[in-house]
């Protein structure tokens, strides 16, 4: 299958771009940043690049008939709701319309599946008890949230008047190789960078913080899963499927990093001056729907995955 990736330069599509290509793919990457030195030694195979804005819809067009493209993966948008609040403007611009410039350029080409990287904050903050199933209504409470909710409505909506099998994949705090959000202390790499620089580190609060993370590849898995199969809904939860407290993190981190020095005391993290932490707050996503319709659950449990991270990065000087 010929595979075109969007934002393949980024954290999350450049590592469905080495899964992609490790099972047989021909995968290229469309990014307007060009990909670098730990990007391009993570990808196992050569991968054909094409730089240029999500919103460019005549080279998003040549490009996909140069290449003969059968699917694409959406992963392109302005990440993090700081990043968002930066420029507004410009995040709907390359979150929102530019899917739908995709998307009626698919239309356009006969291409019929596009895979859209959703995100767990579309469902806003909420009780932590209350597991997220995708019939839920959604409630983003952030720009990067709201904008990446609007991609997904006008995906779904028009997906029958396009003839395009769109296909939400709504995951939850990701960690893995190649991470580059600006670290705070809800993010797993945070504590693993600081845990191999030997930094002692102590929170007066945060212990009871908890997210439903998800290691990066298990999301490359079911991403290529996704291509393989037809399922009979536009919207998919994927992530661990439970939550795990920071405290959690930091122990599981000294138990594989010896001699690793963190405290942290009892409670949620300060979030007044972090609005990612602010809107970070809600239940684990429900991810029975990945069972049932492609037979695909986490291959990593918070152990594996940070084991993993953790010989990338000491293989790739803590980047």
């Amino acid at each position: 299958m010929h595979v075109l990736v969007t934002g393949g330069s980024g954290f999350i599509g450049a590592n469905i771009i080495n899964f992609l290509s490790e099972k047989g793919c021909t995968v290229v990457n469309y990014d307007l940043q060009v990909s670098d030195y730990h990007t391009r030694k993570l990808w196992k195979n050569k991968i054909d690049e094409v730089n240029g804005e999500i919103n460019d819809i005549k080279l998003l067009s040549s490009t996909i008939k140069k290449f003969n493209i059968e699917a694409v993966v959406h992963s392109a948008a302005i990440n993090g709701e700081i990043n968002a609040r930066k420029n507004i403007n410009k995040t709907f611009t390359v979150n929102t319309k530019g899917t739908v410039d995709l998307l009626l350029t698919l239309q356009e080409l006969g291409i019929k599946k596009l895979i859209f990287i959703g995100s767990g904050t579309q469902y806003g903050v909420g009780e932590i008890t209350q597991p997220l199933t995708e019939e839920m209504e959604c409630k983003p409470q952030g720009i990067y949230a709201t904008t990446k909710q609007m991609a997904e409505m006008f995906g779904i909506r028009t997906s029958a008047l396009l003839d395009i099998d769109f296909i939400s994949l709504r995951i939850s705090a990701p960690y893995g190789p190649l991470q580059r959000v600006k670290f705070t202390p809800m993010h797993i790499g945070y504590w693993c960078q600081a845990a191999l620089k030997g930094e002692n580190i102590k929170l007066e609060s945060g212990g009871d913080h908890c997210r439903d993370f998800t290691y990066v590849e298990d999301i490359s898995a079911i991403t290529y899963e996704l291509l393989k199969k037809e399922i009979p809904i536009n919207i998919i939860n994927f992530s661990s499927g439970k939550l795990i407290t920071l405290k959690e993190v930091m122990q599981t981190i000294q138990k594989l990093i010896p001699n690793t020095n963190f405290e942290v005391g009892k409670g949620l993290l300060e979030f007044k001056t972090n609005p990612q932490i602010e809107t970070s707050i809600r239940g684990p996503l429900d991810v029975s729907k990945a069972k049932k319709y492609l037979n695909f659950e986490s291959q990593f449990g918070l152990e594996e995955g940070i084991r993993k991270y953790v010989y990338w990065l000491k293989d790739n000087k803590h980047k």
